[in-house]
């Protein structure tokens, strides 16, 4: 099976159990909006969050910590970027100007919103990250339907971690075979752009035929049989792990109302 995000490892929070690692993505939230410890109004409480999940994924090993700020700069660089674009120039209301770069004013107000908000989201993104890079996803599967979460929702969760790790393969292959045929898919820009459109159809055409396969071999498995079903993958829950998961989301969500009351 495709592994697709997953980074392989023998370490803490890969032996973890599915659901305990899911319930460290869920606490993430309630902390994320509870607005504790702010500085000028943007809450420091998400970057200590932050700052924890990193601990834990140097403590798991090396590759997991330069993966996980890896793929993390990679997914909140170009929302950053936006939200200053956005919120800097275009917030409605604001008045105090910082900047000012043409008939573009950069103002305070909008700064300081996007602040607000990308320090949300850093939380939100580097705790989903952790969770699918230290979790198999057959495992992160089976922990779902361990819990009362529909065998089609779990796959559903699935097939979406292993999409673009699948994409992004299937692509290299086509452009591979592509330049084994004389087309030029590297240079400059314009070399690149030109070699966009003819790699789209065969991506798109490979992609439903995927589809096609993958709902072929799930009826021969008898997918949507009635019925308990058996795992190959065998997951150890502990009651120390059990303790932790309930900690974790009734400490959150205390957090989040003694904030949101105080």
């Amino acid at each position: 099976m495709e592994s697709g995000l997953y980074l392989p490892g023998d370490g803490i929070i890969h032996r973890w159990h599915p659901r305990t690692k899911l319930a460290l993505a869920l606490a993430s939230f309630p902390v994320a909006f509870a607005d504790v410890w702010l500085w000028h109004g943007v809450p420091l409480g998400p970057w200590l969050g932050v700052a924890f999940l990193l601990g834990l994924a140097l403590l798991n090993g090396s590759a997991t910590f330069r993966t996980l700020v890896r793929r993390a700069a990679l997914l909140l660089g170009p929302i950053l970027i936006s939200i200053i674009l956005i919120n800097g120039f275009f917030f409605p209301g604001a008045e105090n100007v910082l900047l000012q770069i043409g008939p573009f004013d950069l103002r305070s107000e909008g700064l300081l919103f996007g602040a607000i908000v990308f320090s949300r989201l850093s939380l939100i993104a580097f705790a989903t990250l952790l969770l699918v890079i230290a979790t198999h996803p057959a495992d992160l599967t089976q922990g779902l339907t361990q819990v009362g979460i529909p065998r089609e929702v779990a796959y559903i969760i699935l097939t979406a971690l292993q999409l673009i790790p699948r994409m992004q393969a299937r692509a290299e292959s086509i452009s591979s075979a592509q330049r084994a045929r004389g087309l030029r898919t590297e240079g400059g820009l314009s070399v690149r752009a030109r070699a966009l459109l003819p790699l789209v159809g065969p991506l798109i055409t490979s992609a439903l035929q995927d589809t096609e396969e993958r709902a072929l071999a799930l009826e021969a498995r008898a997918f949507r049989a009635p019925g308990p079903k058996t795992f190959w993958r065998q997951l150890y829950d502990t009651p120390a792990q059990r303790v932790a998961r309930w900690a974790l989301l009734l400490g959150s969500l205390a957090l989040f109302i003694w904030a949101r009351f105080q």
